[in-house]
């Protein structure tokens, strides 16, 4: 991936992921043709069946032709006439509260055609076909910018309401002032007589493979509205939190912190005790576990506290193999809360705006959830481009730049080759 940070302008390089022997792969961008050879057809062992990831494909590797007007010049265009930049890091402030900078890396991306609605919708419906063979579809760098660019345009083409999070009791509580939940999948929490806005938190209810509400998706707390996001979590039942940041990166706050590393903290009606906690400190993971009781209804549950330090702000990890243990971490502790409670909770997942990190984290998941629950020859399908295209319909700029798309083809490679690996064992 550190290749991959330093991404020019050129089209020319080509994307591939390396063909060592080790588990796990690395993102690089290179001038050469280099690219990983093609895949076995292999039938893997998932959960006692077997499924065949790497079928003969219909997805499409062609690249598109460029344009003089180009969706990429439009984005440009359209970009410096806001607010936000995308091309930099810096947070600009914005009265109290700051804007988040998407940062996705336009300058990298290949030009493609018109801009024009029939345009678009071609483009969709070629990105959006079923990509049955991974390996051979990121062999074309291109097609995976393209995709990315495609998302990006229609992204901004599109409208959805925010009033809720715009009106005037309810913008102290958004981390980002341009970062505000669709009004249609927001989380609604249970109100409070009296209290104007009492029933608005930063979050979207995510739709994942499994279950219309797999995931809650919101933003690092504030320290206005801890009281809220325990309210959260509790109304809606969720046993498992991701956290995917520190608290503080490059000197900036990213997300306050909510509970105590030692003391009993109450938050209204709500107190939270940390009774234990797993440092994994090569993978940079810690995992927590605390007691959360609501003392209105003298009732106490367990809930389970991941967080992965090791993910940078604006991009993506060196390695996947810390965020698919993670995963495998959380799936078996899923598991056993569904065994115990008889039902599924939604993951509650954030990182500091609760859109980049954690849409890339979405997006892994909802393929990994595919693998794991495909029978015997099942085709499945691996088109990010689909996914992160639904993520956005229901929470604004679910992975936000072109390093976390490019992260997530490479996780799932990865996560194919560790199961292949394990199966011929």
């Amino acid at each position: 991936m550190n290749n991959l940070r330093s991404s020019t302008s050129s089209i020319d390089e080509t994307f591939h992921l390396s063909s060592s022997s080790t588990s796990t792969s690395t993102l690089s961008l290179s001038s050469s043709s280099t690219s990983l050879p093609n895949s076995p057809k292999l039938n893997h062992s998932v959960g006692g069946t077997s499924a065949s990831y790497l079928n003969s494909s219909n997805s499409s590797t062609s690249s598109i032709s460029n344009n003089s007007t180009s969706m990429q010049q439009q984005l440009l265009m359209n970009n410096s006439a806001k607010s936000t930049s995308r091309s930099n890091s810096s947070l600009s402030l914005s009265s109290s509260q700051p804007v988040f900078t998407r940062m996705a890396s336009l300058s990298a991306l290949p030009s493609v055609k018109s801009s024009t609605s029939e345009t678009l919708t071609a483009y969709h419906e070629e990105f959006s076909k079923p990509v049955y063979d991974l390996f051979q579809h990121i062999k074309s760098e291109n097609r995976l910018k393209e995709e990315f660019l495609a998302l990006e345009y229609a992204y901004q083409q599109s409208s959805h309401s925010t009033v809720e999070g715009n009106l005037k009791y309810n913008t102290s509580k958004n981390r980002y002032t341009n970062i505000v939940p669709w009004d249609t999948t927001r989380v609604k929490l249970e109100k409070i007589d009296g209290l104007e806005g009492s029933d608005y938190i930063n979050a979207n209810f995510i739709a994942g493979g499994e279950h219309y509400k797999q995931y809650i998706c919101t933003q690092g707390p504030l320290q206005n509205t801890f009281v809220d996001f325990w309210r959260m979590v509790w109304e809606n039942g969720s046993t498992i939190v991701v956290m995917l940041s520190k608290e503080l990166e490059n000197s900036r706050p990213k997300c306050d912190r909510y509970w105590s590393e030692s003391d009993r903290i109450e938050y209204d009606q709500f107190a939270v005790k940390m009774t234990s906690i797993v440092r994994d400190l090569p993978r940079e993971i810690i995992i927590r576990t605390f007691t959360l009781t609501n003392s209105q209804l003298n009732q106490s549950r367990i809930i389970t506290h991941y967080q992965y330090e090791g993910w940078p702000d604006h991009n993506a990890p060196n390695d996947t193999e810390p965020l698919r243990y993670l995963m495998h971490q959380i799936n078996t502790k899923q598991k056993q809360s569904i065994e115990r409670d008889g039902q599924r909770a939604p993951i509650v997942v954030h990182c500091s705006a609760g859109v980049g990190r954690t849409g890339t984290f979405c997006t892994v998941h909802i393929v990994m959830s595919r693998i794991d629950n495909a029978a015997e020859n099942d085709r499945i399908n691996f088109n990010i481009y689909s996914i992160v295209d639904n993520l956005r319909k229901q929470r604004p700029g679910m992975v936000q730049q072109l390093e976390q798309y490019l992260f997530c083809y490479a996780t799932i490679a990865d996560e194919l080759k560790q199961r292949e690996k394990a199966q011929s064992r």
